[in-house]
């Protein structure tokens, strides 16, 4: 009820620790290192060498804050390509990675508690919810699966400490080498999933009549683009390593069937930009 699996568009980083998740699952019941590989050192950049991220509770497509809504979303085992924007605006195609959706970012700052406290980074509750990085949809990067050169490619020239204060994201081919599906508990999902629709996105987070602003964001008109949360569902073909990093050659389209609720959100000229230096890319490389 109300979440929003996106295509494309803008949103913001952090880093979080997936190796101390495993052994209870995450919220799409990986338990595992992907190929039984050794887990490293357990610090960002000191890991195996798999690109995997975290979305924020409405694009994911479940919620942990009601008694059995949590678990698997929609988002599960998808591929998104991130492109950081640097502080002064510009997109930098150099630093992109393709990550594949393997837990969620709660919308409640502590979801054990069920709290009506929202998290500062993934409390949007809405599409008209900003986070403190002002933005609607936001990633958690596993930087303990990356390896020393995809953590320093991706954090190269990071905006604000370890954090990206807006990257843009897009549908991606998911890889067999960087995106490996890790293993997954028996009320788990990586593949074809689903939205738990039991509750709305924020039930149990948001009393009712309280405000929806999530603590430390900002509710504001949204920039061009679109959206449709509905849309067709992003590319999941396995592909060779090499492949994980390239870019989509073409932006996937927008479902407009019935029911499909439209809304617009950031995209502009940076996602035009991005899209014309990979494709510019492709052919040189072609």
């Amino acid at each position: 009820m109300g979440y929003v699996l996106p295509n494309v568009g803008s949103a913001s980083t952090t880093q979080f620790t997936l190796g101390t998740e495993l052994a209870s699952g995450t919220s799409c019941g990986a338990s595992g290192w992907a190929n039984n590989a050794s887990p490293g050192s357990g610090k960002p950049g000191g890991g195996p060498g798999f690109l995997y991220a975290a979305i924020n509770q409405l694009g994911f497509g479940a919620n942990p804050s009601v008694k059995d809504n949590g678990g698997p979303g929609a988002a599960c085992g998808k591929c998104y390509q991130l492109t950081p924007i640097s502080k002064s605006g510009h997109p930098l195609p150099g630093n992109a990675l393709t990550f594949q959706i393997i837990d969620e970012c709660p919308a409640a700052a502590d979801p054990s508690t069920l709290g009506a406290t929202r998290s500062v980074h993934c409390g949007q509750c809405t599409v008209q919810d900003k986070n403190d990085f002002n933005q609607t949809f936001h990633f958690d990067i596993a930087a303990d699966a990356m390896n020393q050169k995809q953590y320093n490619t991706f954090f190269n020239g990071v905006t604000d400490g370890s954090n990206w204060n807006e990257i843009i994201f897009q549908s991606a081919a998911c890889s067999t080498q960087l995106n490996p599906d890790p293993p997954i508990k028996d009320w788990g999902c990586i593949d074809n999933c689903s939205n738990n629709e039991k509750d709305p996105v924020c039930a149990s987070i948001i009393p009712s009549g309280s405000s929806t602003t999530a603590t430390g964001s900002v509710i504001g008109s949204m920039p061009t683009g679109a959206y449709s949360s509905t849309p067709s569902s992003p590319a999941t073909t396995k592909s060779s390593g090499a492949a994980a990093t390239a870019a989509p050659t073409q932006t996937l389209p927008l479902s407009s069937g019935a029911g499909a609720e439209r809304f617009e959100v950031g995209l502009g000229r940076r996602v035009a930009l991005v899209v014309e230096l990979v494709l510019f890319g492709t052919w040189i490389m072609a």
